[in-house]
């Protein structure tokens, strides 16, 4: 699994993929997505056991992008949906793109800890959410 994770490749682009409905944001919980400056991507997420933390290759897609129908549209209207963020321009993620993913330690049953030179992130599957924090160094 993590050892699939390209390491001594730059981050070009860290998005979070967040519940959506109305105004509101739900930015506690969610997918991470990491592209690196070879074009591979890393989409950490949840298994639908609810714990396995599950590492895809392929981009977030939404299911709802493009014209959606009516039906759809009063769907989301009423229920919310998933969307992506660039969180690139924001100074706590922002500090990652550029420098280059220099370790990949498991942490848990769980969890992984990427470590970008001495900028360090957190990742862990539990309880059906995708918790991501960064920990002082």
């Amino acid at each position: 699994m993590f050892d699939e994770i390209p390491v001594n490749v730059g981050l070009s682009r860290m998005r979070r993929i967040f519940f959506v409905r109305g105004a509101r944001i739900d930015a506690t919980e969610g997918p991470l997505e990491l592209t690196f400056e070879n074009g591979e991507v890393r989409l950490f997420g949840v298994g639908s056991n609810g714990e396995t933390l599950v590492i895809d290759r392929e981009p977030w897609a939404d299911p709802f992008s493009g014209r959606v129908s009516a039906e759809n549209e009063e769907f989301i209207v009423e229920s919310g949906k998933w969307e992506a963020f660039d969180l690139g321009g924001l100074w706590s993620y922002g500090r990652f793109i550029g420098r280059c993913l220099t370790s990949v330690e498991r942490t848990g049953d769980n969890s992984l800890r990427l470590a970008f030179g001495e900028l360090l992130l957190d990742v862990e599957s539990a309880y059906d959410e995708l918790k991501v924090e960064f920990p002082p160094v």
